[in-house]
């Protein structure tokens, strides 16, 4: 490592956004009078997800037991909502394996917070404000679109059907490289993610919803509609974050998580443990509520007018920190 590599990888115009932004989400939060919360990064148990690697930690814990870095927040701070009943937050890191890139750090921070009572619908609006607080200053935001899965595939594809066939036809036909054997979920998160978004409006908080009903994860679903009440926001081509209208059926959310195991086993990954503790609060009275994460990170790099993350967090990890 050479003598210069001390330094943080973020400018120190960043660094000043950063406190700048942490400030600004406290003080809305305060405002509107939801609790900030505190919850474990180290857990017991991995994810389920099949899409999502979990940092494990080996040595020098409890009974010897294997630990891992939290992903997300979100269970444990679930759990709370159903002791408190309590619209709260969280600003916390997160880490995830195997995710470093031009838009992906194994270590990143956060925003997450829930509204009881809420839809998804509902939760955009206020995404929307809290975007516009933080970026105000720095982008100007031109418009605030909103599509549904489907409607996006049909107006930028040209796709009536979404099946793999027609899916490898357009990566192909815009050169877009995928890997063998990959999924229909994956096909469908590369033509959104490299075709579809980076298309869209630029300086324009971009709204995705009412996504099919396999990528629900801990969404609530609509059985009559055929979609999942799930969204993601984009801005100039980078998701920034992925709300839900959440699931309060702790059998449902069971059978998800089992099945996500399967889907592990079947691409030969580590199976883990499921939150007992996480069911058990969904089966105690669990509240109506929506909530989202939004990439703290990602939003800063807009705000700096940076084309990659490394510039946006203080010490990125694609340099030996």
């Amino acid at each position: 490592m050479s003598k210069e590599k001390w330094r943080p990888s973020a400018s120190e115009k960043v660094i000043y956004i950063r406190s700048e932004f942490l400030k600004k989400i406290r003080f809305f939060f305060e405002k509107e009078k939801i609790l900030e919360v505190e919850t474990p990064t180290l857990l017991p148990y991995g994810v389920t997800d099949p899409q999502i690697e979990s940092i494990s930690i080996d040595e020098g814990l409890i009974a010897n037991n294997k630990y891992y870095l939290h992903t997300s927040p979100e269970l444990h701070m679930k759990r709370i909502i159903s002791h408190l009943r309590k619209d709260i937050y969280q600003i916390c890191k997160a880490y995830r394996a195997d995710e470093l890139g031009k838009w992906h750090e194994p270590e990143f921070t956060l925003l997450e917070w829930y509204r009881i009572g809420w839809d998804e619908h509902d939760l955009m609006n206020e995404v929307t404000s809290i975007i516009k607080m933080l970026l105000k200053p720095y982008f100007e935001i031109h418009k605030i679109l909103k599509f549904k899965y489907d409607d996006i595939f049909k107006k930028v594809l040209d796709l009536e059907l979404l099946n793999k066939d027609n899916l490898l036809d357009a990566l192909k036909k815009n050169k877009i490289p995928y890997p063998e054997n990959c999924t229909e979920i994956q096909l469908l998160d590369l033509s959104l993610n490299q075709i579809i978004i980076p298309s869209m409006d630029k300086n324009s908080i971009i709204y995705i919803y009412d996504y099919p009903i396999n990528q629900s994860s801990l969404a609530k679903v609509d059985l009559n509609n055929n979609i999942a009440k799930r969204f993601e926001v984009f801005i100039n081509g980078i998701e920034i974050g992925n709300g839900f209208n959440e699931l309060t059926d702790a059998k449902e959310q069971r059978k998800r998580f089992e099945n996500d195991n399967k889907k592990r086993k079947g691409l030969d990954k580590k199976e883990h443990l499921i939150d007992e503790g996480f069911l058990n609060a969904l089966d105690h009275n669990f509240p109506e509520c929506s909530g989202i994460a939004l990439g703290l990170d990602r939003i800063i790099a807009i705000a700096a007018d940076l084309n990659n993350i490394r510039e946006a967090v203080t010490f990125s990890h694609l340099e030996k920190v």
